[in-house]
């Protein structure tokens, strides 16, 4: 069991650096990014803003996938599924309100991310520790 510890140590570090370098591009580089698919400076605008809301957030996904990953190494796909189901209906439901009510326009979208990640985080942490012990 040591081995298979140190290598999700080793994967979780490696989702972390690529959650790091993801994080870093999408912020330093959000204009060169959005100009590779568009030329509408309104658009490439609103991209930019995205992007420099998102940046910092993948750090979430890193977590929330290695939690996954763990789940289903372990065979229990369900766990997977389920939190995967509450991260994208609490996604959406957040969304509308941001969007509609409090008028965030663009940046609704990464916010709304950010609540599905945390509340896929919140429901898997819990079913992780409870495996470990």
């Amino acid at each position: 069991f040591s081995s298979i510890n140190h290598q999700q140590k080793f994967h979780q570090v490696v989702r972390i650096i690529y959650a790091l370098f993801i994080c870093v591009v999408c912020f330093v580089f959000a204009r060169s990014l959005m100009k590779l698919f568009v030329t509408d400076e309104e658009v490439i605008s609103l991209g930019v803003i995205y992007l420099h809301a998102i940046a910092a957030m993948y750090f979430l996904p890193a977590a929330t996938n290695g939690i996954q990953g763990y789940f289903r190494g372990m065979g229990d796909l369900k766990v997977t599924l389920i939190s995967s189901f509450i991260n994208m209906g609490v996604r959406v439901a957040a969304a509308v309100p941001l969007v509609f009510s409090m008028k965030l326009g663009i940046v609704a979208l990464p916010v709304a991310y950010l609540i599905g990640w945390l509340a896929m985080l919140a429901a898997e942490t819990p079913l992780l520790f409870r495996r470990k012990e």
